[in-house]
């Protein structure tokens, strides 16, 4: 493992040693917000007043996806703590209630849409252009996904 992936790793679990330890103080709903967050993992957002060029930032932002991961896993994982994200503000956290509920919704949500955008993609393809066993590929697949799409609907949450 090189020292920089390991640095990271230091960084995020100290990050969410201190998340456990505010929401065990301040309890469940705790709001963490976004400068909060960005300074106990160690990164310093761009500065407003100076321009950076585009790799600049897009590295940046890699850096805080990629940390934000891995506290998130981190979290849920070991601490079954459920941060959700509360858009312009920051990060809750949620109640072990919440997490049932909303948590499970969400990404129930996010598989059957995925799930119909995959649906699509093999709805539109140019099939004139697929040999015999490629076709009978694209049937295989678009008839299973449309029969577990057909029961993940049946199911719905929320």
């Amino acid at each position: 493992m090189s020292t920089e992936i390991a640095l990271q790793e230091e960084i995020v679990i100290d990050a969410a040693t201190k998340i456990v330890k505010k929401v065990n103080e301040n309890g469940y709903g705790f709001l963490f917000t976004h400068e909060y967050i960005h300074e106990i993992l160690g990164l310093e957002m761009p500065d407003n007043t100076k321009s950076i060029n585009l790799d600049e930032y897009k590295q940046y932002q890699f850096k805080v996806m990629s940390r934000m991961a891995m506290l998130w896993n981190i979290l849920l994982e070991k601490h079954q703590i459920y941060l959700d994200n509360s858009r312009g503000k920051g990060y809750i956290a949620m109640t072990p209630e919440e997490q049932v509920t909303s948590g499970a919704k969400k990404y129930f949500n996010k598989a059957v849409h995925a799930l119909d955008l995959s649906i699509k993609v093999l709805e539109n393809v140019k099939a004139g252009l697929l040999n015999l066993e490629q076709n009978q590929k694209r049937e295989m697949y678009l008839n299973n996904m449309n029969e577990i799409a057909g029961e993940m609907k049946k199911k719905r949450i929320g």
